[in-house]
């Protein structure tokens, strides 16, 4: 009997990152966002985190269809952050509006 280690592989431990692929195809999907801004003039670019529910609800409930709720919830996620950040930005430029004398 020697102290050797076990040979055996550990239990299948992965690591669910498809949330990071949501994140990622978010990003992506915020491409959409440029012809959406040429088509109203540049509007929709102050309430970006409201327009892109017009592409995200889609596929969040695609994803979530296709039994890849992981990917849905990454969607959410950089949905939620967009809305958050923009909405911020939004509302501290039109409280704060610059002084271009």
């Amino acid at each position: 009997m020697q102290n050797e280690p076990d040979s055996t592989p550990p239990p299948n431990q992965t690591k669910n990152t498809d949330w990071l692929l949501g994140i990622g195809l978010l990003l992506l999907l915020h491409l959409i966002q440029i012809p959406i801004a040429v088509l109203t003039v540049g509007t929709s670019l102050l309430a970006i985190g409201l327009v892109q529910l017009i592409y995200v609800i889609p596929f969040v409930l695609h994803f979530r269809k296709k039994g890849r709720p992981g990917i849905a919830k990454g969607l959410i996620i950089g949905a939620a952050l967009t809305l958050l950040l923009t909405g911020t930005c939004t509302a501290l430029f039109f409280l704060n509006p610059p002084d271009f004398r």
